[in-house]
């Protein structure tokens, strides 16, 4: 974990920063921070931004510990609660071919055998209500 200062440098320094990729739910910056690269998460454009952080940062702080190479290590939150720091992780976006499929195939494995050993409580946080059915079937 990153002190509450050094979340407030390197969020300050994403203020200034390009957007390196935005999804639905937020959009990321790749900020350097004492010759360290971090990925900082800004959720403030949803309604619902603070939930979907905490849901994220809970669940990140569940896999990263078991799949370290996989998911970025969450590392602070800013104190409105609408940004995050994270580790970057490097990559491209993958092609939909075998290997990609058996890269799937292992993450689904391994986060399979993580469940059987992680505690309701503790998971609680990092859940997501799906009231409708399609929505499951829209995210795949």
């Amino acid at each position: 974990m990153l002190t509450e200062g050094e979340v407030a440098e390197i969020i300050a320094i994403a203020q200034v920063s390009p957007i390196a990729n935005s999804g639905g739910n937020s959009t990321i910056k790749c900020v350097t921070f004492e010759g360290r690269h971090y990925a900082v998460k800004d959720y403030s454009g949803r309604a619902n931004g603070h939930q979907r952080l905490t849901q994220e940062f809970s669940a990140l702080t569940l896999v990263h510990p078991a799949l370290p190479d996989d998911f970025p290590e969450p590392l602070g939150i800013a104190p409105g609660g609408l940004e995050a720091v994270h580790s970057w992780i490097d990559g491209v976006r993958p092609a939909l071919d075998a290997h990609t499929v058996d890269h799937m195939l292992y993450l689904a494995t391994r986060l399979h055998a993580l469940s059987s050993r992680v505690l309701i409580a503790d998971a609680s946080p990092a859940t997501d209500h799906v009231l409708v059915l399609g929505d499951i079937v829209n995210q795949v």
